[in-house]
This record gives structure tokens, sequence and C-alpha cells, in this order.
């Protein structure tokens, strides 16, 4: 017959053993966890932030393209940087129209100017020259010589 107080002390050092042995793997596996957790964290926000911010600078290039402040072959560079959200727009109607919707917001279509469009007066529709030319010598002499 075995009493309770017999068989404890005999389990608890086995696996007081047992723990003590693991006990260091066990803190440097914790310990190595803790420091990927915030770093993890980073990593996935970026990871699901990109496409948002991919989809997103379409609206600068757009106000870029339409207000002429970039040239040709930063265009076409552009356009295959963006090719994968022109095939989904295309394949992808319900995608289209919010694209669609935030493009425009950056575009500018701005009137042309022309003298016409301001008021006879103002100096623009008639403006000055700024040194007055001086009379050549076969106009005529205006005054009282």
């Amino acid at each position: 017959m075995m009493l309770p107080n017999d068989s404890a002390p005999a389990e608890s050092d086995s696996s007081a053993g047992a723990q003590s042995a693991d006990a260091p793997e066990r803190e440097s596996r914790s310990a190595s966890t803790r420091g990927a957790g915030p770093a993890a964290v980073v990593a996935l926000v970026l990871f699901l932030l990109l496409p948002v911010f991919y989809v997103l600078s379409i609206g600068p290039v757009v106000w870029l393209f339409s207000t002429g402040r970039m040239e040709a072959r930063t265009a076409a560079a552009l356009q295959k940087f963006y090719y994968p959200l022109e095939f989904f727009h295309d394949q992808a109607p319900t995608l289209a129209a919010p694209v669609e919707w935030y493009a425009e917001l950056w575009r500018v279509e701005s009137p042309p100017v022309t003298l016409q469009s301001y008021p006879p007066s103002s100096p623009i529709a008639n403006p000055t020259p700024a040194i007055p030319s001086a009379p050549t010598s076969d106009a005529p002499a205006t005054g009282n010589d």
C-alpha cells in the first residue's frame, strides 16, 4: 500500500528535473518570439496597406498628367507600372466605377486662357510695353522748334 505522500515526491523530483532542463529552452523561445511580435505586426500592416497605397497613388499621377507636368517617357513607364490596375479595371466593372471616380477627383481641366476672356480695360488685355519706343529719324518730328 502506498501513501499519497510517498509517490508525490518521486513524481515531483522527476518532473522538476525535466522542467529545469526545459526552462532555458522555453525562455529562449519566448524571448525570440517576443521580439518578432511588433515586427510581424508592422510587416502585416504594410502587406495589407501596400495594395491600398498602390491604387490610391493613381490620383497624383492623374493630376501630374492632366496639368501637363509629366513627360511622355514618364507617362509610358507609369502605364506599365499601372498595368495591373488597368487589367482589373477592365475585368471587374464593379471595381472600375470607384477607381474612375477617384481618378476624376484628381483630374484638372483648366480652361484655356485667352485675351478675349478678360475685360477690355484689363492690363492683360491691353499690355503696355515696358520701355516706350523712341521716335526714329524717319518719323516726322512733332513739337515747336
